[in-house]
């Protein structure tokens, strides 16, 4: 902090008196963050003892803007959110405008102002200016970046691999982060196979979702017929995005209005943020477009499952090889992007996801029974974790520290297996047809 101040101009010794300040709210800001209930301890959803579980419908409630402004009376909500609002052309009239805050009775806001209030103006407003600085270090000049990347590698926690990138791969990602639809859509039409790929991983996605529902679902006994009824009508209506959402008119519309001026290029990180959250807030007052509203950049190499709108996204760049690959035995398929289709399927019912229906709207479809049952067969991974050593002789891993974050969101280790599972076994219903498929050496499908 010292070193950048002292490459913004400030007087050494005035600013001195100004970081202590500064570090001491820092700390103080913190510890009221840290204590507050996120920790599960809250009542609302969890039954006590360590099945106390962090959900949707415990951690938060949505109050009004009056209940919000009965709550935390020293700050003028109505004009904050206004001034919010105005950034996207809108106002607090043509919302019918809730807000989501933290169900702890409002303890965490009382901590907070308490804090604010003993805080001189002067202290308050350079740690947000200080925040602000530190935020777009990355973007500023060498001897800000150098200040940046140090901190991250001296501080525990605080490593981010994208700091140590060499400079070119830095502005790649930028620019992937950015203009990632744009970059896609001159992939796609360079020589991307689209349609096939489309075709490809439509046909697993089907093969995998009929499994899960027709074999895996009916063979968990710690389901009652209910929840398993409506697990497998959650299954059979889930949705799916591939590969990437716009066409060239959309495209265009995509980035109506952006300006970027080649000179100036922190403008250009601002001004691009700042067109990010414009065109979110014009989305407030739109119908969704499900088709087009994607929540992630296609050029990223993962999957996503949307427990809100039941359905799965499969962007682009995971649609490559190893993971998938058109022209190779399909197992192959199955083995690799297939183990994360059975993934994705099984976030509809762990977590969140086990807090909504098949429709998107937040439910309460779990049986108690089946609840019950899930968190006691979770308890072998405990075990399972637990028998796993460590590089000291005679020390093992904390099972139960491990699956800590887990098994508050309802035993997603567990589930996860029957994904697995479904995957498998979808393999294994395709390879038994299909023996003259040229094979690997000695392989085995009876293993699972």
């Amino acid at each position: 902090m010292a070193q950048a101040v002292r490459l913004l101009g400030a007087d050494p010794v005035i600013s001195r008196a100004d970081m202590d300040e500064l570090f001491a709210f820092e700390v103080e800001f913190a510890n009221v963050t840290h204590t507050s209930d996120f920790d599960g301890s809250t009542g609302g959803g969890g039954s006590g003892g360590s099945n106390d579980t962090i959900t949707v419908d415990s951690a938060m409630v949505t109050v009004s803007l009056t209940e919000l402004q009965s709550m935390a009376p020293e700050l003028d909500w109505t004009f904050l959110l206004q001034s919010v609002l105005e950034q996207g052309g809108l106002s607090l009239e043509e919302l019918n405008l809730n807000v989501t805050v933290e169900n702890d009775g409002g303890s965490y806001m009382r901590r907070l102002f308490e804090l604010i209030n003993k805080t001189t103006p002067r202290t308050v407003a350079n740690y947000l200016s200080w925040r602000f600085v530190m935020s777009y270090m990355p973007y500023l000049d060498v001897h800000f970046r150098r200040l940046y990347g140090d901190f991250r590698r001296r501080v525990p926690g605080a490593q981010d691999e994208r700091t140590f990138l060499a400079r070119w791969k830095e502005c790649l990602r930028l620019l992937s982060d950015g203009f990632g639809l744009a970059l896609a859509s001159l992939f796609v039409r360079s020589d991307f196979p689209a349609e096939e790929t489309d075709i490809e991983v439509g046909h697993l996605i089907k093969e995998i979702k009929q499994t899960y529902a027709d074999e895996t679902l009916p063979r968990q006994a710690f389901l009652d017929e209910r929840t398993r009824d409506i697990c497998r009508e959650k299954v059979q209506a889930m949705g799916q995005k591939v590969g990437f959402p716009l066409d060239s008119e959309q495209l265009d519309e995509e980035y109506n209005g952006l300006e970027v001026n080649e000179d100036h290029f922190l403008m250009n990180v601002l001004q691009l943020q700042r067109y990010e959250v414009t065109k979110e807030l014009g989305k407030l007052t739109k119908p969704v477009d499900k088709d087009r509203d994607w929540v992630t950049n296609p050029l990223i190499v993962n999957a996503f499952y949307d427990f809100r709108g039941n359905y799965a996204m499969y962007p682009l760049g995971i649609l490559r090889s190893p993971m998938l690959r058109l022209n190779r035995p399909q197992y192959l398929n199955y083995g690799t992007l297939g183990v994360v289709i059975g993934h994705e399927i099984t976030h509809g019912f762990a977590g969140f996801g086990k807090k909504y229906d098949r429709h998107g709207n937040m439910s309460t479809w779990w049986s108690d029974e089946a609840v019950e049952q899930l968190r006691h067969r979770a308890e072998c991974f405990v075990e399972q974790y637990s028998r796993f050593p460590l590089h000291e002789p005679g020390t093992y891993v904390n099972g139960n520290e491990r699956l800590r974050f887990y098994s508050r969101q309802n035993s997603i280790s567990f589930l996860q297996t029957l994904g697995i599972r479904a995957r498998h076994r979808t393999s294994v219903t395709w390879f038994e047809p299909n023996q003259r498929t040229s094979v690997l050496h000695a392989i085995r499908t009876d293993l699972v």
